[in-house]
């Protein structure tokens, strides 16, 4: 056909076709220019980047840093509080309160008070189409721990009248009651019910779940057991009456302790059973596990306390005449109630205190009796059930179905306004904030523990409703250690570091140190530079007290005494750290550079001395005279020679006499380094890659529990302090419950302006990661950071951390990405509305228009 066409036509149809895929090679030429940044006349675009991609190269020629090392081979030298950050959905409220699930619940290490004292939040309203900024409130008050929303658990209609539901437990958000006649009635975490038969007509006394399965104990020495709590099997254990089984999780090994009459414990897996000899005869009415620590409660005053090794001490003075019947715990501790009205209390599982049953008179109906006769003669009820609510509160029930409230320890019981004072058969309270109650009818209701937080200045339109978002945040300072401090519980023994390998974990590696007789305290930076000093510092302190000057004391109490680290004769109070030489390959350079902030009250000579320490060498240290009472800066240079890895080195500043010393923002590292940029190593590593793209996961912006601006605080700060030991908190109870509270964030402080430096000095686009607790204010104060003129606060402030010029100016294009690390937003409505606002919010930044053509906005939420 085409070779009978006209010569002319046959021409003008080949060049027609030429230029045809001409322009379509050019314009597919043009799309990869512009997606290899060959291109940058383009305005601002936004991609979708999944989670499951997250450090994957982007279009093969990104690199994604999530962790860095700083120059500082000091550990948290900036001295900054821990930042609680937690996000929260309200139930109810009004114009100046909100209602969200009891805080306290899920976590082991906080109370009430610790998350809502001096806290701030803010408000949100969420629509489908986007989330609005209500209220920047304080917190004014709080009533933690509501019973609210109680409702009623419709029972399966093929439950016989006549079963009686004895015993309950939970685990991952799954209730199981057994009872009469083998029955076993499953409540799902939505709240449908189903019930199930052992395969016998025993009658079940106990139950407990854990990742194995779930275990039942019957009245008469059986016991069933159940992968998925549906279809059973039965064992048992000769001559042997079993009252209750608890689940324990201990270091990935899960197992069952049951506790039973004439002493015996007894360790039950699915596959064998282990007596354990406790060399006691009284009858063990219950068995608690919680954080480490076991507690067992019998007849004739009988209180066991041991750990995961199964050894247990009896607890001394408690009353013999008392029958202890139950024990319940919280991160308040354990409460333990039995015969004769007796209460215990414990915070720690070692020491108990018994609380006189005198405040049981008033809801005991005990009236016009004279206190001074010790109320002889009255007999008090049996205690059958304790459940701890939130914080100090515990609910007690009688045997005859009474229930009574203690706000808290010592404190007289009332009558529980909750359950509508119906009788009650028992209370239990779950790790997911959810009470039930087993009625004497035989019906069971749930409800929900609310903490009822009151706010200031109220709303100025309408309530909070149920939906609201509510971020709070509170900076928790740790408390203070050494001497002069509160002593810590059962504080580790001394121990002396010679070098022995049976002693390394003496002395511990990036933590600081106090020597005995001084203190350390956190401290916030009032009226000072917080650009160069950030929110906090430290206090050493030293008032003449007599101690070992060699003995150094960490946060956690624990004291260490180093034969490489001895105290110079002529000084008597220090500060001092271990260096961690094993992740900095040690000290290969020979020159070192030691800065930090100094103030001081009260010093005899006004004078202050660094030096360092260690196994490889001899002491070499530098004084600083004339110390004044305001920050002063201060720098010293160190010559050292090759210290290996396995050397122990310290760095101490300390002072002779008495007085304060206050430093800050300290900074140790080699003199090729510098304490306002990123490590020249990383920017040979990353010249020798040749990325295009950095991802700057490593620079925190509104990263949760990092605080608001932490990307502008010092480069090489570190990590902030902890204000809660995490001692004796395991894994464990999270395993069991299901439920576990949000690790603190370990991220160190890294600055954005020496981030955005070395991406330019490897010649690649910054990649920068906003998390989901940035505020409004302060993605356009990012935005001026960039792009904003010199003058401008921010753009001051981006020159003060040694910027020449808007960064805008400087980089080619810059790639922001939205996330939510931490799971704030539960769905994916939510979390495109919260993308959708923060894209929103950067466009209609003052300076947004200087960006326009350069950046390109990422959604790197994790989808459903």
């Amino acid at each position: 056909m085409f070779g009978r066409i006209d010569f002319k036509w046959r021409r003008r149809i080949i060049i027609t076709t030429a230029v045809s895929l001409l322009l379509v090679l050019l314009a597919v030429y043009a799309v990869i220019r512009s997606v290899l940044r060959l291109d940058f006349d383009v305005e601002d675009r936004v991609f979708e980047l999944s989670e499951s991609y997250s450090g994957d190269p982007v279009a093969g020629f990104g690199l994604n840093l999530e962790e860095i090392q700083s120059g500082n081979l000091l550990k948290s030298g900036a001295f900054e509080p821990e930042v609680l950050q937690n996000s929260y959905l309200a139930t109810d409220g009004t114009e100046s309160t909100f209602v969200i699930p009891s805080v306290s619940f899920h976590d082991p290490l906080k109370t009430s008070k610790d998350y809502y004292d001096g806290a701030k939040v803010r408000i949100y309203s969420q629509t489908q189409d986007n989330i609005t900024l209500r209220q920047e409130a304080n917190i004014t008050d709080y009533l933690a721990g509501q019973v609210q929303n109680t409702r009623q658990i419709l029972l399966p209609a093929d439950v016989p009248a006549d079963v009686s539901f004895n015993a309950v437990a939970e685990y991952n958000d799954r209730v199981m009651l057994c009872g009469d006649d083998g029955y076993v009635l499953d409540i799902s975490p939505e709240g449908d019910t189903r019930l199930h038969n052992v395969g016998d007509n025993s009658k079940l006394i106990s139950i407990a779940g854990c990742p194995l399965g779930w275990i039942a104990l019957a009245e008469n020495g059986n016991y069933h057991f159940s992968l998925e709590g549906r279809d059973w099997a039965r064992d048992y254990v000769s001559g042997a009456n079993m009252n209750k089984v608890v689940a324990v999780a201990n270091q990935g090994r899960y197992y069952f302790l049951v506790c039973g009459d004439e002493g015996k414990l007894f360790l039950i897996d699915f596959s064998s059973v282990q007596e354990i000899n406790l060399d006691y005869s009284s009858d063990l009415n219950d068995i608690y596990v919680r954080d480490g620590r076991i507690i067992i409660c019998g007849n004739d005053g009988l209180i066991l306390s041991g750990g995961y090794d199964l050894n247990f001490s009896v607890i001394e003075g408690m009353s013999l005449a008392t029958d202890w019947l139950a024990i319940d715990g919280s991160n308040e501790g354990f409460v333990l109630c039995g015969t004769l009205g007796g209460m215990v209390y414990s915070k720690d599982g070692l020491t108990f205190t018994e609380i006189s049953p005198h405040t049981l008179a008033d809801v005991h109906g005990v009236r016009n009796v004279d206190i001074s006769s010790n109320y002889e003669g009255i007999v008090w009820p049996t205690l059958v059930n304790c459940a701890r609510l939130a914080d100090e509160a515990v609910l007690f029930q009688t045997s005859t179905g009474q229930s009574w409230l203690s706000g808290a320890q010592g404190e007289n019981l009332v009558v529980s306004p909750y359950f509508g004072g119906q009788n009650i058969e028992s209370i239990t309270s779950f790790a997911s904030g959810r009470l039930l109650a087993v009625l004497n009818n035989g019906s069971l209701e749930m409800a929900n523990m609310s903490d009822i937080v009151s706010f200031s200045p109220a709303l100025e339109f309408g309530s909070v409703q149920s939906g609201d978002l509510v971020f709070l945040e509170k900076y928790a300072f740790p408390p203070a250690f050494g001497s002069l401090a509160s002593p810590a519980v059962e504080a580790p023994t001394t121990e002396e570091t010679d070098g022995k390998a049976e002693n390394e974990l003496a002395s511990q590696t990036g933590v600081w140190y106090v020597s005995e007789g001084s203190s350390l305290t956190s401290q916030s930076n009032v009226n000072s530079d917080a650009l160069s000093l950030g929110d906090a510092c430290v206090k050493l302190s030293f008032e003449g007290e007599a101690a070992d000057p060699d003995l150094l004391i960490s946060t956690s109490g624990g004291k260490t005494n180093s034969m490489y680290n001895r105290m110079p004769v002529w000084l008597n109070s220090r500060v001092a750290q271990k260096l961690d030489l094993e992740h900095s390959d040690g000290l290969t350079e020979s020159f070192y550079s030691l800065e930090l902030y100094l103030r001081q009250e009260g010093l005899a000579n006004n004078s202050v001395h660094a030096w360092l320490s260690g196994s490889d060498m001899e002491n070499i240290g530098h004084t600083v005279e004339k110390i004044g009472s305001s920050w002063e800066r201060h720098q010293f240079i160190f010559v050292l020679g090759q210290i290996s890895q396995r050397g122990e080195i310290w760095l101490n500043v300390g002072f002779a006499g008495q007085g304060s010393l206050w430093l800050d923002q300290i900074w140790f590292g080699s003199t090729q380094d510098e304490p306002g940029s990123l490590p020249q190593s990383l920017n040979l590593q990353l010249a020798e890659i040749n990325p295009g793209v950095l991802r700057l996961d490593f620079v925190p912006i509104g990263v949760p529990g990092m605080g608001n601006y932490s990307w502008l605080y010092p480069e090489g700060g570190g990590s902030r302090l902890s204000a809660f030991s995490a001692s004796g908190v395991t894994t464990g109870t999270a395993a069991l419950t299901g439920y576990s509270t949000q690790l603190r964030q370990e991220k160190e402080f890294h600055n954005l302006g020496a981030a955005l430096k070395m991406t330019r000095q490897v010649n690649a686009d910054p990649w920068l990661v906003v998390d989901s607790m940035v505020t409004d204010l302060e993605l356009y104060h990012l935005i001026e950071y960039i792009a904003g003129s010199p003058t401008s606060e921010y753009g001051k402030i981006r020159s003060a951390q040694g910027a020449v010029g808007r960064w805008s100016d400087q980089l080619d294009r810059i790639y922001l990405e939205i996330q939510d690390s931490s799971d704030v937003f539960g769905n994916d409505t939510s979390r495109m509305i919260f993308v959708n606002h923060v894209i929103e919010t950067i466009q209609s930044a003052q300076d947004y228009s200087l960006l326009e053509n350069k950046i390109v906005l990422v959604d790197g939420m994790d989808y459903d």
